[in-house]
């Protein structure tokens, strides 16, 4: 049961090391972008000034709260539940609430290496327990600045399909209109390049933090000995993890489809409406594309939805295989939950 106990112990610290080190590099990756925030939104309202006729049907406020609104309070609720579970659970070996909290904060707490160095003190307890909070929505408005910025940027690339369509349909052959949607274009591209310069950091981290909770996720939820109220945390955990990977995919690859409806409609202009400019349109299209990258490690594409799918079967494959070689059966419990972090094997070890 020592044995046991301590490797616990070390899985236990790595991932909560793992979890500090995302959310650090998560407040670090905004400070950077709120230094360089001035110049997109710089470069962004140069565009937005060219694209000003020519609306759109869809409220993009709108719509962006709403995307904003909804995982904020899809993640709310998870925080609620998951420490309306602990307390339930805890009320039922403690006889005060005093004595739940103390017990709360030192051994089921997500920080609670601090109050076992310092002491538990209520106050205490109350600011550490903001900053776990902020800590845990930090990672969570990094796949919703991705989702918002996505979403923005490919309406302006429909907007710009509407418009060829418009000329097609009213078959104008003017190249003046048409120099014009290509130097849109041209703009639209050079946006698209800064916005990957400027997100590739969080674009990184968004994907490499929804990756790790969904493995932790789904080997924990792999464990044999587990209550069903345990493995209905686990399931919740997975599906709002594996959802917001998938939204980032889906809004991200979104610029890349309608880059390629762009071109589509470029080469379904007729031949009697064909000009130099037209050319030189399609020309560009074909050798600048509008697409979001990680860095220029990988560019997101609905091809890389399946890829991810393929991926993540390929790890929960090897972690079911191995799960009961990594981690005998016992009763300790390891748990990250972004605010709670379940570690009684202290009373073991003990």
């Amino acid at each position: 049961m020592v044995l046991n106990a301590k490797r616990s112990d070390n899985t236990a610290l790595l991932v909560l090391f793992i979890f500090n080190s995302m959310t650090f590099l998560s407040h670090v990756t905004f400070i950077r972008l709120a230094k360089e925030w001035p110049s997109l939104m710089e470069s962004w309202n140069f565009v937005e000034k060219r694209m000003q006729y020519g609306r759109i049907r869809v409220n993009v406020r709108r719509k962006c709260k709403f995307i904003a609104i909804v995982f904020v309070l899809v993640r709310t609720v998870h925080l609620i539940t998951r420490q309306l579970y602990y307390i339930t659970t805890i009320s039922k070996s403690a006889s005060t609430l005093t004595e739940g909290l103390k017990y709360y904060f030192n051994k089921v707490f997500l920080y609670s290496y601090i109050f076992r160095i310092f002491g538990y003190d209520p106050y205490r307890a109350v600011i550490v327990l903001i900053v776990s909070y902020v800590s845990a929505f930090g990672y969570l408005f990094v796949d919703i600045v991705i989702i918002l910025i996505c979403l923005s940027f490919s309406l302006r690339l429909i907007q710009l399909k509407s418009k060829i369509k418009l000329l097609i349909k009213d078959k104008i052959r003017n190249k003046v209109l048409w120099k014009s949607l290509r130097t849109e274009h041209f703009y639209l591209c050079k946006l698209c390049a800064s916005i990957n310069d400027k997100l590739g950091n969080l674009i990184l981290l968004s994907y490499a933090t929804n990756l790790y909770l969904i493995i932790i996720d789904w080997f924990g939820a792999a464990r044999i000995e587990r209550s069903f109220l345990k493995k209905a945390h686990y399931s919740m955990s997975i599906i709002i993890d594996t959802s917001k990977l998938i939204a980032v995919s889906w809004y991200a690859a979104s610029v890349h489809e309608e880059n390629n409806n762009v071109f589509k409609c470029l080469l379904s202009i007729p031949s009697f409406l064909y000009n130099l400019e037209i050319e030189r349109f399609t020309n560009q299209a074909i050798f600048m594309k509008c697409v979001i990258s990680g860095k220029k490690l990988f560019t997101i594409t609905r091809g890389t939805i399946f890829k991810i799918a393929g991926a993540l079967v390929t790890y929960e494959l090897v972690v079911l295989q191995f799960n009961t070689k990594l981690i005998p059966n016992y009763d300790d419990e390891i748990h990250y939950s972004g605010t709670g972090f379940n570690n009684s094997f202290h009373q073991s070890a003990g």
